[in-house]
């Protein structure tokens, strides 16, 4: 009797029973964790601005907004700025025309060059590649110190050279004579019977070339001696693209090939 009397005791249910805390409680309890409200905010007391609270709520918006607006703006000031040029030139050889090279170079051609586009403005887009041959490659060895040559950068310019003049954009070529050989002799260039008729100019280079170091032109503009005097000019042909618009750039091309050789020094006004 007694021990069914203890065991009912132990399944009576008691209003206020102790439960200990559990490890993980004491801790919470310690760090002061159970005191805190997650449903408050932790910056409580301090009012957000009107401002401030549209830049959270819609600072994406404004970051793409911006970002369109900015690219739009650039592309409408490119486009405003953008000059075409009257004569495209490439140049492929052992010179290098940086600095003021450039400028000498541009300085001379605009006694011989048209506003083509009449734009008021003559302007011109070089391509330019300094590229040796393996001649050139050892009398540029010979007289360094080091004996080192990029082959690689040499490489490279001379991948840019076909790249640029399989394009047929450039059409008055000036280049190295082996450079120009190549393509004389797969008849990529106008030849000088067509530009000149019968009176081909002492200063040919076969059938295709005038020798840049023959011109009058050459000889009055010291400042474009940088280029060597056996550079040779030639006027690229256009049988892949014989549209109106490069036929016209082609005539135009030719014009300044003849110019180059017909410049007379006596023209220039001081």
């Amino acid at each position: 009797m007694e021990e069914e009397k203890k065991k009912t005791q132990e399944f009576v249910c008691d209003e206020n029973p102790e439960i200990k805390d559990s490890a993980a409680a004491k801790r919470i309890k310690a760090l002061g964790e159970d005191k805190i409200n997650r449903h408050e905010s932790k910056y409580s007391g301090r009012k957000i601005g009107w401002l401030e609270n549209l830049w959270y709520q819609h600072k994406w918006h404004a970051g793409i907004i911006a970002f369109f607006a900015i690219a739009i703006i650039t592309a409408a000031i490119q486009i405003l700025t953008r000059v075409t040029p009257d004569a495209y030139l490439l140049y492929t050889g052992p010179a290098a025309i940086v600095g003021s090279r450039f400028e000498n170079l541009e300085f001379a051609l605009s006694y011989v060059l048209e506003d083509a586009n009449d734009d008021g403005k003559i302007e011109i887009s070089m391509a330019d590649n300094t590229y040796l041959n393996e001649k050139q490659i050892e009398e540029k060895i010979k007289l360094q110190d080091n004996k080192y040559f990029n082959y690689s950068d040499n490489s490279a310019a001379y991948s840019r050279y076909m790249t640029t003049i399989t394009a047929c954009e450039h059409l008055l070529c000036l280049l190295d004579p082996a450079l120009h050989t190549e393509i004389a002799e797969n008849e990529g260039f106008v030849p000088l019977s067509e530009i000149f008729g019968d009176d081909i100019p002492d200063s040919h280079y076969g059938e295709y070339g005038i020798r840049l170091g023959d011109t009058e032109f050459y000889d009055y503009f010291k400042d474009i001696h940088f280029l060597p005097a056996d550079t040779i000019l030639a006027v690229r042909t256009i049988t892949l693209d014989p549209s109106e618009k490069k036929q016209a750039s082609q005539a135009y091309h030719i014009e300044v090939l003849k110019s180059i050789v017909n410049f007379d020094p006596e023209t220039i006004v001081d």
